[in-house]
Parts: C-alpha cells; structure tokens; sequence
C-alpha cells in the first residue's frame, strides 16, 4: 500500500547513514563490482545453492541438497544444471565474502550426493549429465573415494531405470569403481596401527610443515593405512600432498583461515561433524583422495579377525547410511498428532506429572475401549518435554497377574520388560527371558554420513519390528525400504514402525521420537495362539538438570496394563509422579 518511491527513498537514507559510512573499514572492505550479480532468476538460485554446497557448516550443506532435489520435484532441473556448471569453480562469487575461502571441495561433493539421490526420482534429469558423471567416476588423476562413489551411482541408478544406454563394458567399469584390481592379502598375524612408530632417520618431513590433528591422524589416517597396511608417516605424508594441492601455506589443519567457529570456545576432538575448519576440509578431503591412490596401488589386506571386506566395511561407514542409497530424511515421518499430549497436571502446590489411568492407557490406544490400533513399543516426548517410555511383552496367562504386580512394584529406574536383539530374533522363545515371552525386536544400526542432515535421524533406521515368530504367524512382510508398514497376506497394512524428528520446542536439542503400533486384531490372534496375555509397562519421565552445587531430581510416573486375547484390560498403578534426586 505504500506510495511509489517510498522504498527507494528508505533505501536512499540508509546508504547515507553514519553506520553505511562506517561499511568500508570492515574486514571485506569497500564495495567491488565483482560483487554485482547480473543474472536471471534461476542463474540467481544455482549460485546460491552452489555456495551454500560449500558452506562450512554441514546442515547447510544438507539444506542446500534437500533444495536441489525440490528444484527437479517442481520441474525447475534447469537450476541443478546451472550448479553443474560450477562444479569446476573454486568460488561463489558474488554470494561469497571473497576474502574467504570457499569450500569449493565440500560444494563438489554434496552436490553429487545430491545427484546420486535424485538420480533415484528422477533418472531422466541426472542423465543428462552422464559424460560429466562418468569422467569423475573414472578420475585416474584424482582418485577421490566419495567423489567417485556418488558419481558412478548416479550413472547406474540412470542406467537401471532405462534413462541412459551404456555399453555393458562401461556399466560393468561403474559397478567396479572403488573397487581394487588386486588380489586381497590376508595376514595371519594381529598389527594395528604403527601411529606410534617414529618416521626412519633420514627421511625429511614434508615443507611447509602441516600439523595435522592428533586425534584425526590416530584415528582416520591410522585406520586407512591399517587397511593396506602401508606406514602412517608415509600416509600422512602423502595426505599433506594432497592438501598442497588446495593451500600451499596453512600450517595447522585447524586454521580458521579468517573465520569465526560457532562455538569456539567448545572443544572437540578430531573434526566436528558439524562445523568444518578451513584446514579441516582440505585434510578429509585429501583422506578419501589418498583412499583412491592407495586402492590403485596396494591389495586390501585382511586381518585374521575380519569376517567382512574392511575396505567395503571402511568405505561404507563414510557413504550415506542405506545401502540403497537413500537418505536418512527419506526414512522420516510427521510427528503423528496423537503424540501431542500433555502429561502435567495440577497438583497440591505445583505441576506435577499425572497418575491417571486413563492418559496413560490413551497412550496404548486405549480409552473406553480397546481401539482398532495398539502401540506396543514407542519412546517420545509429551508437550512439556515429559519423556514417555513404552514397552511390552507376552507373558504366561495364568502367571501374567502376578506378574504385572511385581513389576509395577519395581524401582522405575529398574523396571523393563524384554526385548530381542536382532540375532536373537531366531523364531524361537528365550529360555533368558523366561516366564516371559518377548516380541519386539530392538534394532541396532548406526547412521553414518546422512546423520549430520538436520531432516534425519538415525531413529529410520533403528526402527523396532514384531518378532519373526510374530510375523510367521500373521504372514507380514515388510514394504517399505526403512520397515516402516508391514502387510498381511492381503495387503493390508496392520503393523507400522513411525520414527520422527521431535520439533525443539525445549531448551534440549530436537531428539528423536519412535512408535511401533499394531492392528489390534493381529495383537489379539497372537495372544490367543501363544494362550498369553500382554503386558504393558508405560514410564513417564520429568527430568530437572539441577544448577550449580544441585543435584539432579527426576519424577517418574509408572504403571503396567494387562491385556488378554479377548481384549479385557486390567491396570496396575507404580509410582505416582514419584521424585528421585542423583546421587551424582
């Protein structure tokens, strides 16, 4: 509604000001013509996106591949060629401070991550790309590992989906890339790393001298020389070469080089996931291109202890966390609503956490009546941060009441009911467990590069499953490449594992929230063919941190609920907003 003009004149005063005049002592100086931008709208948007590639801090970058992938959904892949342009870019002007380094290194790669994943979605558009993806994939020069890596998947996803033709020699050498053309070696005897050793008398460091961080050269140098097991000062050496090749004078491979660390005054050890110096990224960088040369030119050795390829087991725990090449952000769902809730109540002098039976029983699925769905295995958190903590198992139907009194009468730090480990899961009943009979199967998995993405959680591939005994008896199958739902012989979904990011509405960070529900009927078929009743053990729990010399205090409300075959359901109270305080 405003008059015309009046922006440019508010304009016109703030470039006029005291503050405006002051512009030209800062640190990028006074204004250059370089930073003039000239473009359209979408050459606008693939600059930006290129620079924020490159940014040091990694969910940004995460960010900027999420928007690559919303660009090809809405049929704008115009903007992803415009960033393929600039993969040979060392900068991002004029998005960028120029008296900075950009991470051009970081840019490159993030925007194949993204390319091998919309390759997934969208073949066609990534096949365009094909002779650019094949000479990285195929790189004699520089050998980068994950380069290579997200390139040549890229190119095969293209290829599987009918989108690009490739002489069967050539998709063969795709499938091979990181892999060695050498005979694996296996060793009898134990050798870890030689980090220890000191470098033989004679043989110069490398000049200028780069100090490299302790603990990433004990850990990652170490390791990958370990694996072809090569010396660590020549590994290291040939490391610092690389980084030569990028910055001819950093001296330390935490040098900011101009930057401001958030969070400076916070010590890590070895690179942050999260944040990445300028000397760091040159170093990780170069590991994974001395991985390439060192692959090349040594057979992988086996330890006698290896059960499994340690170059496939190395390069894998670097790569994205699904072997199909999905993002934990994929394996992601909405927060459901009905986990919403509000677990506080008012009590004689302050809010304390509720005892009744029937919130806790709404948290089963459970009000009037048993509900069409039953969560059987869940850990999230209320409104006001209460953590809720859900757990069931079988029990013997003639023992299952007095087995609900005894472990509602357990401390709540004590109180569980078991579960199965994924190696446990063999169709047969622990004789561990006894008298009762687990059925939920806890998954251990561990999230690798995709973890540092702010829009997944390791929580998608850490989902909990029925048991196969379960699974035998109601013929489920999975159908979901996370295990999300589970179908019937009929294809109905009756068993669905939801994993959420929780939104950070607390002063903790965003945590993750899990729950695994089951059609009630299926629940019912299953106690009546194992003549069990289920067991039920709900845990709220209210944590205060304690300040200064205060010991911490936690409140915890407990009860267990006991279902039968026919659906009737008894409740046995624990602790009602019961307070403990540390002893520590």
């Amino acid at each position: 509604k405003a008059s015309p003009g009046v922006g440019e004149a508010a304009l016109t005063r703030l470039l006029q000001s005291g503050p405006a005049k002051l512009a030209s002592t800062t640190e990028d100086g006074a204004w250059r013509d370089a930073m003039t931008f000239t473009g359209n709208a979408v050459e606008a948007i693939s600059a930006i996106t290129w620079f924020q590639l490159g940014s040091p801090v990694t969910r940004q970058r995460w960010f900027a591949a999420h928007s690559l992938r919303t660009a090809v959904r809405l049929g704008r892949a115009e903007v992803l060629d415009g960033v393929v342009a600039k993969y040979r870019r060392r900068d991002a002007l004029p998005f960028q401070a120029p008296e900075l380094p950009f991470f051009y290194q970081h840019a490159q790669l993030w925007l194949l991550i993204a390319k091998a994943r919309i390759a997934l979605e969208a073949p066609a558009v990534v096949a365009r790309h094909a002779d650019f993806l094949e000479a990285i994939a195929s790189d004699a020069v520089d050998r980068h590992v994950l380069r290579r890596h997200f390139a040549a998947q890229a190119l095969l996803a293209c290829v599987k989906a009918g989108e690009l033709r490739l002489p069967k020699a050539r998709v063969q050498k795709l499938q091979r890339v990181n892999r060695s053309s050498l005979a694996a070696r296996k060793e009898k005897d134990y050798y870890g790393s030689d980090f220890y050793l000191t470098r033989p008398e004679g043989m110069a460091k490398p000049e200028p001298e780069l100090h490299l961080d302790y603990d990433f050269s004990k850990g990652e140098v170490a390791e990958l020389a370990s694996l072809f097991r090569r010396q660590h000062w020549e590994t290291a050496d040939a490391l610092i070469a690389k980084v030569r090749e990028h910055d001819a004078d950093i001296e330390f491979m935490s040098d900011l080089k101009g930057r401001s660390r958030p969070g400076r005054d916070r010590y890590t050890r070895g690179i942050d996931a999260e944040y990445q110096t300028h000397g760091e990224q040159l170093a990780w960088h170069a590991l994974f291109s001395v991985a390439g040369d060192l692959l090349a030119a040594h057979p992988v050795v086996w330890r006698r202890y290896d059960e499994e390829d340690p170059w496939d087991a190395w390069l894998s725990r670097r790569a994205v966390t699904h072997p199909a090449g999905l993002w934990l952000a994929d394996g992601m769902d909405r927060q459901p609503l009905d986990a919403w809730v509000s677990l506080m109540a008012m009590g004689e002098t302050a809010m304390d956490l509720t005892a009744d039976p029937a919130a806790l029983k709404s948290l089963l699925g459970i009000g009037d009546s048993v509900g069409d769905w039953l969560t059987v295995d869940g850990s999230w958190h209320s409104n006001e941060n209460v953590e809720i903590r859900v757990m069931s198992a079988l029990a013997p139907r003639e023992q299952s009441a007095a087995l609900a009194e005894e472990l509602a009468a357990q401390g709540p730090f004590q109180a569980y009911l078991p579960q199965l480990e994924m190696y446990e899961d063999d169709g047969m009943a622990s004789k561990r467990d006894a008298p009762y009979l687990p059925w939920v199967v806890r998954k251990e998995a561990y999230a690798h590069l995709d973890e540092t993405d702010a829009l997944g959680a390791a929580g998608a591939v850490q989902r909990s499953r029925l048991s196969r005994d379960v699974a035998a008896l109601a013929k489920l199958r999975s159908v979901d490449p996370f295990d999300r739902t589970w179908e019937n012989a009929v294809g109905e979904t009756v068993v669905r594992a939801d994993a959420w990011i929780e939104s950070g509405r607390h002063e903790e960070a965003a945590s993750d929230g899990s729950r695994l529900w089951c059609r009630t009927d299926v629940v019912s078929a299953y106690l009546a063919a194992r003549d069990a009743d289920l067991l039920w053990l709900v845990r709220l729990r209210r944590h205060d941190g304690g300040h200064g010399r205060e010991r911490s205090r936690y409140w915890h409300t407990t009860a267990v609920i006991r279902m039968s075959a026919s659906l009737e359901v008894s409740y046995t109270t624990g602790r009602s907003n019961e307070m403990e305080e540390s002893k520590y």
